[in-house]
């Protein structure tokens, strides 16, 4: 279980008040993962994650084989989850464990409270997906004008290193 101090630790939970944060500390799940766990796996329903402690690496399908791309990794103080929670979709790609992780796991109503309860997590969150957006668009451009077909790839931002996924368009 995640003390309401340990949460004040992270950017996104510093702008809660004490109630809110004890709150969520009660309520939150404390997922713990071993190096070569999954967090979870394409299709897997969503939720929010923030990374506490250790590592996890983007694993996609590419062409029927399990791919992973080291490059990509997400490291302590990072989130991600809020695209498939916003969109309604399920997840589109894999989390594995690279070492012993620590992480927090918000549920979809947990994370529409953050977000409708906190104007600073709220902007924070807009903030990082609409640099991940302006990360896909420019990718799928670069790739479309490069290959021509269609690709699964990682895209990441590049000040705070979280993952998304993008599919580029066949033409």
């Amino acid at each position: 279980m995640f003390t309401p101090e340990e949460l004040r630790i992270a950017k996104i939970f510093s702008c809660l008040d004490e109630g809110e944060c004890a709150r969520l500390a009660h309520t939150i799940a404390d997922v713990r993962l071993e190096a070569g766990e999954w967090l979870f796996r394409e299709g897997a329903p969503p939720a929010f994650y923030l990374l506490f402690e250790g590592s996890l690496r983007i694993v996609l399908d590419v062409h029927g084989r399990q791919t992973e791309f080291p490059e990509y990794e997400l490291k302590p103080g990072e989130f991600l989850g809020e695209v498939p929670l916003l969109m309604g979709t399920p997840t589109f790609g894999s989390l594995r464990a690279q070492t012993s992780c620590r992480i927090a796991r918000l549920d979809k109503q947990q994370f529409h409270h953050l977000i409708r309860d906190s104007k600073e997590a709220r902007t924070l969150i807009l903030e990082t997906l609409g640099e991940r957006l302006l990360l896909i668009q420019q990718r799928s451009l670069s790739l479309t004008h490069f290959t021509g077909r269609a690709t699964f790839f990682p895209v990441w931002r590049k000040a705070a290193r979280s993952p998304t996924l993008a599919v580029e368009n066949e033409r």
